[in-house]
């Protein structure tokens, strides 16, 4: 695995990392309210998020118009598609279509489709009786379902490339990497005194996958099976889990 493999995985531990902080956050305001205000959920995403979305598309839509700023090969003409693909969360998919200007903001877009999803999952399986039961089960369907449609996308895809970017880029492929991540929050809201005693065991496991990955698989072999970024996911929520006691300086950022 070279330093560029080491870049894609980040945005794994990037997505799992995310699936565990919403999560957390969701839970705590259900245990210390009562209920999941969903007004305020979106609210504060659309605080957090719309810095690091507007300012690309900004320096984008800004740079394109000076001509002698921007190289031959760049393709102008897809810019504002580009922006549109940003700006309404779909620029994910549009990398598998066209040159995409704006390519930053793919992961974005996968993120703002799980805040789509997932919070109203919660609001409703949180509202059954056995609601938490039923929220680990909804997890557990997605982290079967993830890993069926990368394999039913190998019977279609013939061209490795194709298939790598389908499973790269999809929303759909890349759900257990952010699930593993709302999984490792679901233990530790459930289990406490039981993540805080094996926060070793998760610490030094988590480390020790991640390291293999990083060693032994790299990110462009075939994305079905063993799907690397699912194992760097597995990996990583369980450091998230080990990390979050509020033991460590890490432990207590990721407690907050």
């Amino acid at each position: 695995c070279d330093l560029y493999d080491v870049g894609f995985y980040g945005v794994d531990v990037f997505f799992t990392l995310t699936g565990f902080l919403i999560t957390s956050l969701l839970l705590e305001e259900r245990a210390s309210t009562g209920a999941i205000s969903l007004r305020g959920f979106y609210r504060r995403r659309v605080a957090r998020i719309a810095p690091a979305l507007w300012a690309p598309v900004i320096l984008s839509v800004v740079w394109v118009q000076f001509p002698r700023l921007v190289p031959a090969h760049y393709p102008v003409a897809n810019e504002r598609v580009s922006v549109l693909g940003t700006l309404f969360f779909y620029s994910n998919w549009l990398r598998l279509s066209l040159f995409d200007p704006i390519c930053v903001t793919w992961s974005i877009s996968v993120e703002e489709h799980f805040y789509f999803v997932w919070p109203l999952l919660c609001f409703a399986a949180l509202k059954m009786r056995g609601g938490k039961k039923a929220l680990l089960a909804a997890t557990v369907a997605g982290l079967v379902l993830a890993p069926l449609q990368r394999w039913h996308l190998g019977t279609l895809y013939a061209d490795h490339s194709e298939l790598f970017d389908r499973v790269y880029y999809g929303s759909d492929t890349r759900a257990d990497c952010l699930l593993y991540g709302c999984l490792a929050a679901q233990a530790l809201h459930v289990f406490p005194d039981v993540s805080r005693r094996l926060s070793r065991l998760f610490t030094w496991s988590g480390l020790a996958i991640g390291v293999g990955v990083l060693s032994f698989l790299g990110y462009n072999m075939d994305p079905v099976l063993p799907a690397p970024f699912a194992i760097m996911a597995v990996g990583s929520s369980l450091l998230i889990l080990g990390l979050s006691t509020g033991k460590t300086l890490a432990g207590a950022i990721l407690s907050t």
